[in-house]
């Protein structure tokens, strides 16, 4: 049986070690997103949503298409206006919008329903995958959920809408044009001459 003399010391280049990786880890770590609530009304559960990523998408170079994706799914957790006891029905909009000049204009739409069932906390819904008809300009996300009990689906619980607050919301990748996340909003410029 191998006794270690001064544990301590043997300790400190494993503490230092795990310290490094993790500090390391959290530094690589993509940034935070900042998808505020812009409106809210009643008692809404709160909403983690993900970074999105503009990208052109498609098999071959002349059939790319500009597409709004993530790779995680939002998560939505349960209204605090029931008990844990009861399920509840959650409805998720997400519009893409694009600046006209003057306004925010929707272009796109993806609705989703789930379910949060007795018992448990949240709900992962299906991820952003929105390929617009417009392919250049100035976008943004907006979130929309609303919580209804099951067993009273008429009875709203609470709404939020979202909408980024910063840059860290929106990414670029796989992309062959300009692409620039701004505060708030991304802005892409027009397709590669092919």
């Amino acid at each position: 049986m191998m006794k270690l003399r001064n544990s301590s010391r043997a300790l400190s280049p494993l503490v230092a070690l795990t310290a490094a990786f993790v500090l390391g880890t959290l530094g690589t770590a993509p940034p935070a997103s900042a998808w505020t609530p812009e409106a809210t009304a009643g008692q809404p559960g709160r909403v983690q949503l993900p970074q999105i990523q503009v990208s052109d998408v498609g098999n071959t170079a002349s059939d790319q298409r500009l597409t709004f994706h993530a790779s995680e799914r939002p998560q939505v957790l349960r209204s605090p206006a029931t008990a844990g006891s009861d399920a509840q029905d959650v409805l998720a909009v997400y519009d893409l919008e694009r600046w006209d000049g003057s306004q925010w204009v929707r272009v796109d739409r993806q609705v989703h329903r789930g379910q949060i069932l007795p018992g448990e906390n949240a709900i992962a819904l299906p991820m952003v995958w929105i390929q617009p008809t417009t392919d250049q300009g100035s976008y943004r996300a907006v979130f929309g959920f609303s919580w209804s009990p099951t067993a009273d689906p008429g009875r709203v619980l609470g709404e939020q809408r979202s909408v980024s607050s910063g840059t860290a919301d929106y990414t670029c990748g796989g992309i062959q044009r300009a692409c620039e996340p701004r505060t708030g909003y991304i802005f892409v410029g027009p397709p590669a001459p092919q």
